[in-house]
């Protein structure tokens, strides 16, 4: 059962906030990643303190949280099967085709090499995996002003993203999505509000300010 807090949280719709285990949630069943990481090997690239990976954790058979930073959280973090290293995207310390799974968000715009660290997800990843790339859109209004011009994050626009995927990986789809507001709503609008997107989405024109861009790679 639902504490009040939990049953008070869930009142509302997702907001862009990475504090915000309902923006995370709602984010994983958009892109269908309980479903794609059950019972898998995942790594979680740029994982931070840990939040995605402890939540990848409750379903996937074990979790590598990887991230260029040392972070202290780690030790109270670690669970059974999960475990944290520390290194960077260009050289990954895994065996070739150690992972099925690989995902990513809000990574790729910090690496120096884009394609030297493509090529080590695609190594270390088994034939028939997946990795999820999840990056914001540079020209979606909100994220522009505020991570592209205040916080000066490299935002990739829509096409730039695909050629990137394109020059590594033959297999993928982009899929790009809305509906994340920067403020609360209640439950009833935001779902009309997921509507609308899916109506939108096939206006390609306003697609393309959509926030978030994700590739959903299949490894050949």
């Amino acid at each position: 059962m639902k504490s009040r807090k939990q049953r008070a949280a869930y009142s509302y719709g997702a907001v862009i906030d990475e504090k915000s285990e309902i923006f995370r949630h709602d984010l994983y069943s958009r892109i269908g990643l309980q479903k794609i990481f059950a019972g898998k090997d995942v790594l979680d690239l740029g994982c931070g303190y840990g939040p995605d990976t402890i939540n990848f954790s409750e379903f996937s058979k074990n979790v590598t949280g990887y991230d260029i930073e040392f972070n202290d959280l780690w030790k109270e973090n670690k669970r059974k099967n999960i475990k944290f290293v520390q290194g960077s995207s260009s050289s990954l310390p895994f065996k070739d085709n150690s992972f099925d799974c690989v995902y990513l968000k809000d990574v790729l715009h910090h690496v120096e090499d884009i394609n030297k660290s493509l090529k080590e997800l695609k190594r270390v990843t088994k034939k028939g995996g997946s990795i999820i790339i999840i990056e914001g859109n540079r020209f979606n209004p909100i994220f522009y002003i505020y991570s592209t011009r205040l916080k000066g994050h490299d935002h990739f626009k829509q096409s730039d993203f695909e050629k990137i995927v394109s020059r590594q990986f033959k297999n993928y789809k982009i899929k790009s999505i809305e509906a994340y507001p920067p403020f609360k709503m209640p439950m009833s609008i935001y779902k009309k509000v997921i509507k609308l997107e899916s109506f939108v989405s096939k206006i390609g024109f306003l697609k393309s300010f959509f926030s978030y861009n994700i590739a959903i790679i299949k490894v050949d």
